[in-house]
């Protein structure tokens, strides 16, 4: 009796078993050809979504084929047009060029005013070295111009003034030479070249690159001021590549601005700039527009 018992139990137990098994089984079929359908729904999508993707990136592709190609054809026309517009377009004036730093290249500029017609009777290029002076270097100096300059900044504002001092003058002194021959500054002057050697307006460059002992207010805004109190006219140019740009505190100064320069278009806008436009001009946020607009009254022809 006890041994049919047991079978029973055993017996019953191994149905349930089955059937547990069998429901299982079933379920994960029935579970499996349902995650089946939704991975074909979601790789469907995927798939859509892939073709979507890849019309937008050819679409843009051709957008950005177009834009190279309406670049390549303004660039051309701008350099058909460069010699025209500069051509002898500042006959008769004299510039001179300031360089406040030499991290940059702006040696194109002398070619593009001589293409103008211009005289560069002088051209000054601060080197980074002024930023530096050892303490033998600056009793040196003290020694030679009998001063007390004691931190970069005295010497900075000496040499701004010895800059503008010789643009009145029109000659090099004893304490220049010193800073030339000694390699603070670059002077190059031809001031006896020119048929008159009054100065018609001064270009200073602006940019440095994130150095922290260049700041713009230390060298060039003390410099422009003092240039600005003896009378010059002064235009702010600066490459599109400079790491901080200066045109912010030019504009704060009220003179006119390029931002651009080592472009053509550039270099047309500081011809006109020196010609008598104002404004400010260049491809940064800073601009007014891209160049100076001339426009020609009729009934003045």
């Amino acid at each position: 009796m006890g041994f049919n018992i047991k079978y029973y139990i055993i017996s019953i137990a191994a149905i349930f078993i089955s059937l547990g098994i069998g429901i299982f089984i079933g379920f994960n079929m029935n579970g499996q050809e349902v995650y089946l359908k939704q991975h074909q729904v979601l790789v469907d999508s995927l798939e859509n979504r892939f073709v979507e993707f890849k019309r937008e990136k050819e679409s843009l592709e051709q957008n950005v084929r177009d834009l190279n190609t309406e670049r390549e054809k303004l660039s051309v026309f701008v350099g058909n047009i460069f010699y025209e517009v500069v051509y002898n377009k500042l006959e008769g004036l004299n510039i001179a060029v300031i360089e406040t730093t030499d991290r940059y290249f702006y040696d194109d500029i002398n070619e593009t005013l001589k293409l103008s017609g211009a005289s560069i009777p002088v051209h000054v290029k601060y080197m980074d070295k002024i930023y530096n002076i050892t303490e033998e270097q600056k009793r040196e100096i003290n020694d030679l111009t009998e001063r007390n300059l004691e931190k970069n900044e005295d010497f900075i504002d000496f040499i701004n003034n010895e800059i503008v001092n010789s643009f009145m003058s029109g000659d090099i002194n004893h304490i220049l030479n010193f800073l030339i021959d000694n390699e603070y500054i670059q002077y190059n002057c031809d001031f006896n070249g020119s048929e008159n050697s009054n100065i018609d307006s001064v270009v200073v460059t602006g940019g440095n690159s994130g150095s922290p002992e260049h700041s713009v207010g230390q060298l060039n805004v003390c410099l422009i001021k003092k240039l600005q109190e003896k009378q010059f006219r002064v235009i702010g140019m600066e490459r599109s590549d400079v790491e901080q740009s200066h045109i912010p505190a030019f504009k704060d100064l009220n003179i006119s601005t390029v931002d651009n320069v080592d472009s053509r278009m550039g270099k047309i806008s500081l011809i006109y700039l020196l010609e008598g436009a104002r404004g400010h001009y260049g491809e940064k946020p800073t601009a007014d527009s891209l160049a100076p607009f001339v426009v020609i009254d009729p009934s003045e022809e």
